[in-house]
């Protein structure tokens, strides 16, 4: 792992430590990590950063009690129409630092040296999560920068309202060596992502891995279904 990202990844630990001491008590962290409350102190207070290995250990420890599917959850509502309002969560801080950590720790060894979302929703999340990776992002809009000629195209229909998409990515963002890792916010059917692997492949450069916050309902299984590279899902309704 390169040094800039192994910072940023035990800075990102600290900060999920420094969340719980302001619930929980050095006797009661000690207690969560096995970490001495002394050194745990050191943590808190910035003297020291804790070895890559040790903040990993440390993350994993806190997990429970600082639980990203919880957060979620607890900022789920429902609409006028009885459907989930998904897009507050799309942007809160809190769930996208905890968000990128998950995906460094899931994808930080698959060689990941592109992270590609589609606008517009899944850009703060992939932007956190290229961040944390130390890699660039390619994002892919439903119009046509002026400032650019040559795209990469792939349109879909939507159901309801029925309409159809067309999403365009800058041929020049993603090269052929590239290992991509597709961001999205929210996956229902799946359909946004396959035309995003879809650009990957027309670009000849191969996917590493699929991240996305929030999963709704199963029909989005069925269309990965014999994709081999890893997905990884945070919370699933």
């Amino acid at each position: 792992m390169r040094k800039v990202e192994s910072i940023q990844f035990r800075i990102s630990v600290i900060d999920c430590l420094k969340r719980l001491k302001t619930i929980y008590s050095y006797s009661k962290l000690e207690e969560i990590t096995g970490i001495p409350r002394t050194l745990l102190c050191r943590y808190v207070k910035g003297d020291v950063l804790p070895s890559e290995k040790s903040a990993r250990e440390l993350l994993r420890s806190l997990r429970k009690y600082d639980d990203v599917g919880m957060l979620i959850r607890s900022r789920l509502k429902l609409n006028e129409d009885g459907l989930f309002d998904l897009s507050s969560i799309a942007y809160d801080i809190s769930i996208l630092r905890r968000a990128s950590q998950e995906a460094f720790i899931k994808f930080s060894d698959k060689g990941v040296t592109k992270v590609l979302t589609a606008a517009i929703d899944g850009i703060p999340l992939a932007t956190s999560i290229a961040t944390m990776l130390n890699v660039p992002i390619a994002v892919a809009k439903t119009h046509k920068d002026p400032s650019t000629d040559s795209f990469i195209e792939e349109s879909y229909v939507l159901v309801s309202p029925t309409m159809r998409i067309t999403l365009y990515l800058p041929r020049r963002l993603i090269r052929r060596e590239d290992r991509v890792l597709i961001v999205d916010d929210v996956i229902r059917t799946g359909r946004t992502v396959l035309k995003l692997i879809k650009m990957v492949d027309k670009c000849r450069a191969s996917v590493a891995g699929i991240f996305v916050l929030i999963a709704v309902g199963k029909a989005w299984k069925e269309a990965f279904s014999s994709f081999e590279s890893p997905i990884a899902v945070l919370y699933e309704i």
